[in-house]
């Protein structure tokens, strides 16, 4: 920065109003201040116009505290409503503080630099999120898991046939080992059902592998299921 803009870092603690704002100052010789001012209301110093020198240079570095045309200087130092005293000081002190009255919207000039130093951010947002994407969708795609087939369900029907003539059940035996369910009828099976629940029904689709412990020859189940109908005896079925 040029001589006259680095801002010490003690500054006088004055409450500012909304139309103020402190400019610090540091004078070096052979430096001016680079202000054309008037006095005639005998308390500030109205800028009239911004020459080369220390102002012009802290203007081009504080963009949002630059002292312009139509601006009035309302303290130097701590000097109030006494122009004389002002300007001594600026001819006499190497460090100005000048409080400055302004009719510019100072809370809009604020606002705005606030979204200016905010759009990088938010522009980081989206750009974050395009970079996640294009990770993900550079990542190779999982398999899905491999369809588990349900473990068919086991179960013994104990069949009571006392007054029940027949099991009520349509069966094939094509696969040469089980007796393959493919009806339910009215009968002795139909009345397990109904007390049973659905994971304990011979349905059909089910398969017959035992009856009463015979196994592996349907055919000789099948017969044994005749014959226990006919005796009324209990029928056992390993479903």
């Amino acid at each position: 920065k040029a001589p006259g803009a680095d801002a010490p870092p003690e500054e006088q603690k004055l409450e500012l109003g909304p139309d103020e704002f402190m400019v610090t100052l540091a004078m070096h010789e052979g430096v001016k201040l680079g202000l054309d001012v008037d006095w005639k209301d005998g308390r500030t110093l109205y800028i009239k116009k911004v020459l080369d020198g220390v102002v012009a240079t802290w203007n081009k570095d504080n963009k949002d505290k630059g002292i312009q045309t139509g601006d009035r200087v309302i303290a130097i130092n701590g000097h109030f409503d006494d122009p004389k005293a002002m300007l001594n000081e600026c001819k006499t002190q190497k460090r100005l503080q000048l409080l400055v009255r302004t009719t510019r919207d100072l809370a809009a000039g604020k606002a705005a630099k606030a979204a200016a130093a905010a759009a990088p951010e938010a522009k980081k947002a989206p750009d974050a999120e395009a970079m996640l994407e294009r990770k993900l969708a550079q990542q190779p795609k999982t398999k899905p898991p491999p369809k588990v087939t349900p473990k068919p369900v086991e179960f013994i029907a104990t069949l009571d046939m006392a007054g029940q003539s027949t099991l009520g059940i349509e069966v094939d035996w094509g696969d040469g080992r089980t007796l393959y369910v493919k009806g339910v009828f009215t009968g002795a099976v139909a009345e397990w059902n109904r007390q049973r629940p659905a994971e304990y029904a011979v349905a059909a689709g089910a398969r017959i592998l035992a009856v009463n412990g015979y196994a592996d020859n349907p055919e000789t189940m099948a017969s044994l299921c005749r014959e226990l109908c006919a005796a009324q005896a209990a029928v056992q079925l390993r479903v």
